[in-house]
């Protein structure tokens, strides 16, 4: 009991000193939390809830900054917390009202559903990295400073704090979050549901918080007691004995995997081998910088090896997107890809030259290249958009497709050049600047897709599963059947194929795979009718998500014994590499007229 009392008064006192040593990250955190109990209260996604979101971001950004501006002037020896408070509520509010002014729009995602999808405004993005990426900058900053300090020492002594305070309030968010969901659900399930339906999501709210409090806590006066990170065995053997020997063997997995693609026959997707190959580097730098406080056989093997790894993978890497370059163009994911090669490649020769002031180097290159790919021409999200839209642009003018900024549709195409104007096309219109594009004002979807170019879209270049699927409805509620007798009501959504008996005859009524409507009475056949001009006649008038008059959607027969009338609510058309592959239809009544 005393060992309890012992942790929670020292906690208590840790929180104290958070507060008065990290006076803004502290209200930043707690403002984070009370706007996400607000959004939770809401019933829908408002204009209210992204306001709240865009603060909650800024916040975030404006954490990571105050920590820095706190280890800066730790090292003047000045607390300057009017400057500090002065900061800590401008920098959230400018953030707030240029991401707000700038970084909003439609909430955007391709051909297939057309855009904007209702109007609904999201923060895009461009915008959320960039905070992401101000956020990473000011903590890499923070780790430099700290590194300066003289209670620090060193550079891989901050980061093991940082680590070792971030994982520390992680293990409490997850005991707190299991025990409080734990006690809801039985007191829910065993005595009464009282509780609001919302709960377990204010329960993560609050355990989020708490645990941040911690992480606060645990930092305020992080280096008291701490002079040799070597004693603390628990550390020492998670990552010398344990990371470190994974890391390794998995590098070699990798150096085996590159071995067999390059000789063998093997294949991998590509985004397979970007995830693996960026992993790789990101874990097992995290893993070296923690072993430099550390020196074992396995540590200085792992020392030569993981940069070597490091070097061949990367430089596979780097190969591959340069080869895809010229047809597939670059995306955000290619981009990204290349920075963390050039970042890799740079670190894995300095550590094996044994380069001085490593982790120096290493914060400024990191930092410049995040800088790189937050600015406005060369920038994430920004050049990959530009390259695809001269990617797009150059092949239209390659096969005459282009007149001034009017598209030319061209049916003829080879598939290469098919597949590069869709990918194109479908990537661009994710973004909120390429819906005002001349150049593509007019592609809202697949079927505007069509008439704008000539042709379906094509997904795959290399002739596999590529399917396009067009839908169309009957807009209209109200069917006059006064001139027909007799109503079959029928499962709506099964292939027509019935059998019913009217005045001691035996009717039949199918619709076979190749459109063939038959009509027969006692086996005799009455209406024999094809309708494949009639599905025709649906796709081309109608969009890929289409509303059809009853006039496109129903269709009628006459014989000397009976009249027919079949009004379809719904057809769906499925195409594979423009071929018809497959059609649905829904019809829940047919309409007869007995003679």
């Amino acid at each position: 009991m005393n060992t309890f009392k012992t942790f929670f008064s020292k906690l208590k006192q840790r929180v104290s000193d958070s507060a008065s040593q990290y006076p803004v990250a502290l209200a930043s955190g707690i403002i984070i939390a009370v706007l996400a109990v607000y959004k939770v209260g809401l019933d829908s996604w408002t204009s209210t809830s992204l306001i709240a979101s865009i603060i909650q971001l800024a916040l975030v950004v404006n954490i990571a900054l105050s920590l820095a501006l706190v280890s800066y002037y730790d090292i003047q020896d000045k607390a300057k917390l009017t400057i500090q408070l002065a900061i800590g509520i401008i920098t959230p509010i400018v953030l707030s009202l240029v991401t707000y002014y700038f970084g909003t729009g439609p909430y955007l995602f391709g051909l297939a559903n057309g855009y904007p999808m209702a109007e609904e405004i999201i923060i895009q993005p461009k915008a959320i990295y960039t905070l992401v990426a101000l956020t990473i900058i000011f903590t890499l900053i923070y780790l430099w400073l700290e590194a300066k300090n003289t209670y620090a020492n060193k550079f891989e002594q901050t980061f093991y704090i940082l680590n070792r305070n971030f994982f520390s309030a992680i293990f409490f968010f997850i005991v707190m979050i299991l025990g409080s969901f734990i006690v809801v659900s039985a007191y829910e399930n065993l005595i009464s549901n009282i509780f609001v339906s919302n709960i377990y999501e204010y329960l993560l709210i609050i355990s989020g918080l708490i645990a941040y409090l911690i992480f606060l806590a645990y930092l305020a006066n992080a280096y008291e007691g701490i002079k040799d990170l070597t004693e603390n065995k628990f550390i020492k053997i998670l990552f010398t004995n344990i990371l470190t020997v994974i890391i390794l063997a998995l590098g070699l997995v990798l150096v085996l995997w590159v071995f067999t693609l390059l000789v063998g026959d093997n294949e991998v997707r590509y985004e397979t081998l970007l995830a693996m190959v960026n992993l790789y580097f990101i874990v097992g730098l995290w893993v070296y910088i923690n072993n430099a406080n550390y020196q074992t056989n396995f540590t200085k093997v792992y020392g030569l090896a993981y940069p070597l790894i490091s070097i061949v993978t990367l430089v596979l890497e780097l190969w591959t997107i340069l080869t895809r370059f010229g047809f597939y163009g670059i995306k955000v994911a290619d981009y990204a890809a290349i920075l963390v090669a050039i970042f890799g490649l740079i670190i894995a020769v300095l550590i094996l030259i044994k380069q001085k002031a490593l982790y120096n180097k290493m914060i400024t290159i990191l930092i410049t290249l995040l800088v790189i790919s937050i600015l406005p021409f060369t920038g994430i999200y920004n050049l990959p958009y530009m390259q695809q839209y001269h990617r797009l642009k150059n092949t239209l003018v390659a096969n005459d497709m282009l007149n001034g900024d009017v598209i030319v549709a061209k049916e003829n195409l080879d598939k290469d050049a098919k597949y590069i104007i869709t990918d194109a096309t479908n990537y661009l219109l994710t973004d909120a600047r390429y819906t005002k594009s001349t150049l593509l004002a007019g592609v809202a979807n697949e079927n505007a897709f069509k008439e704008t170019f000539g042709f379906l879209p094509i997904y795959t270049v290399d002739g596999g599963y590529n399917q396009n699927y067009l839908t169309f409805e009957l807009e209209e509620k109200l069917v006059d059947v006064s001139a027909y007798n007799y109503v079959l009501a029928r499962d709506p959504y099964g292939e027509i194929n019935e059998m019913f008996s009217h005045q001691d005859q035996n009717y039949k009524l199918t619709l076979t795979s190749d459109d063939m409507l038959r009509l027969t009475i006692d086996g005799d056949d009455v209406i024999a009718e094809s309708l494949t001009d009639f599905f025709k006649n649906i796709e081309a008038k109608g969009t890929a998500t289409s509303s059809l008059t009853l006039a496109d959607m129903s269709v009628a027969f006459e014989s000397e014994t009976v009249n027919l009338y079949i009004v379809f609510d719904f057809v769906g058309v499925t195409y594979e590499n423009d071929v018809f592959i497959y059609r649905e239809y829904r019809v829940p009544i047919i309409y007869f007229n007995f003679k």
